[in-house]
């Protein structure tokens, strides 16, 4: 379970900083709003995610 979380650490400092490692030039809103957009992106995945699991979990019962 461990090396899970280390592989998906890993893949989301390469997400967050890959614009900062090929140094493009981006616009100063662009760099800023990439970071958010990529948060609420975790967050919305986690949350359908879990009302999935929830949903099959109700289905079980």
């Amino acid at each position: 379970m461990n090396s899970v979380r280390y592989t998906l650490l890993v893949i989301l400092v390469l997400l967050f900083s890959w614009p900062v490692i090929a140094q493009l030039q981006l616009s100063i809103w662009a760099l800023w709003l990439y970071p958010f957009a990529l948060w609420l992106l975790v967050i919305l995945c986690t949350v359908l995610y879990d009302n999935n699991k929830n949903s099959e979990h109700n289905n079980d019962q």
